[in-house]
């Protein structure tokens, strides 16, 4: 079974699958997603300077969701749906504040 976990500490919302929250709560600075290089270019593609980011690793969550998916369904989806989703990599998107506006910059990324 998938469970959805949530939580808010240090200024930070943390929402993930399974144990996502537990672990990222309790990681060392130099084991974070900060240190992951496709983090750290989606973020800097939409400016280090920002109200805040939401960034989701594609390619891991589809991973897991097939991991997931009952057998009766997985050959329907490799067949209809995985060819198209397998060449996206993450979807960022990073907020600043414009002109007192908060404005999002989407970026998708392809391989």
């Amino acid at each position: 079974d998938m469970s959805l976990s949530i939580s808010v500490a240090n200024g930070r919302l943390y929402l993930g699958l399974g144990d996502f929250v537990t672990a990222a709560l309790d990681r060392q600075e130099s084991d974070s997603l900060a240190t992951s290089e496709s983090f750290r270019s989606a973020i800097a593609a939409g400016g280090t300077d920002n109200a805040g980011v939401m960034y989701l690793d594609i390619a891991r969550a589809r991973a897991a969701l097939e991991a997931a998916m009952p057998a009766s369904e997985l050959v329907e989806y490799e067949a209809s749906a995985k060819p198209f989703l397998e060449p996206l990599t993450t979807f960022s998107v990073v907020n600043q504040i414009e002109n007192g506006i908060l404005v999002g910059h989407a970026f998708l990324y392809v391989e």
